[in-house]
């Protein structure tokens, strides 16, 4: 506990040596942070050169290892991966605007595509085709989950309402979220 005390009162008397300057690097950090959300263009296209010349570091790197590698093959496919990674990286930092829309567009493709997924899943739950456990964040939806105990038919809204009644039972067995905690 000692050892903490003592470690823990040098880092407090270096920051208090140093305020100075993380006040400066806070000041820096808001008015970086405000020019960011003032323009975020400028902002996407200096994240994309930086992305670029990591890329392009990243590359030489990889391909510099590369003639350290274990066999031929994974050496010559390290040196490809490594030449490939550096022209990434020079094409990313010296056209900016056509890496800005490519990461965007693949972004967007990906976005679009699983919320596809989630919509065709939340159609299939809401009127009958159950799919079974969905693959979800943290989240499992199993089979069954919002029939109604009474023996009744309920509207997609109130099996819906009903579903996420259950999945918010995270902790309860899966028997309880099948029968609705019945």
């Amino acid at each position: 506990m000692e050892n903490v005390r003592e470690v823990v009162s040098g880092w407090v008397q270096e920051a208090k040596k140093n305020a100075g300057w993380l006040v400066a690097l806070g000041v820096l950090t808001v008015i970086a942070g405000c020019l960011a959300i003032a323009s975020p263009l400028l902002t996407g296209l200096t994240v994309v050169v930086l992305i670029g010349i990591a890329l392009a570091i990243g590359g030489v790197a990889r391909t510099i290892a590369a003639f350290s590698a274990g066999s031929f093959g994974q050496g010559t496919l390290a040196f490809i991966g490594g030449i490939l990674t550096f022209g990434a990286g020079l094409i990313l930092a010296a056209r900016p605007g056509i890496g800005l829309a490519t990461l965007t567009l693949i972004l967007g493709a990906y976005l679009r595509a699983s919320g596809g997924r989630m919509g065709v899943h939340a159609l299939q739950r809401c009127y009958g085709r159950d799919p079974g456990i969905l693959p979800a964040p943290g989240v499992a939806a199993v089979r069954g989950v919002g029939h109604r105990h009474d023996g009744g038919s309920e509207s997609p809204g109130e099996r819906v309402l009903h579903d996420l009644g259950g999945l918010r039972r995270a902790s309860a067995s899966q028997a309880d979220v099948v029968d609705g905690g019945s």
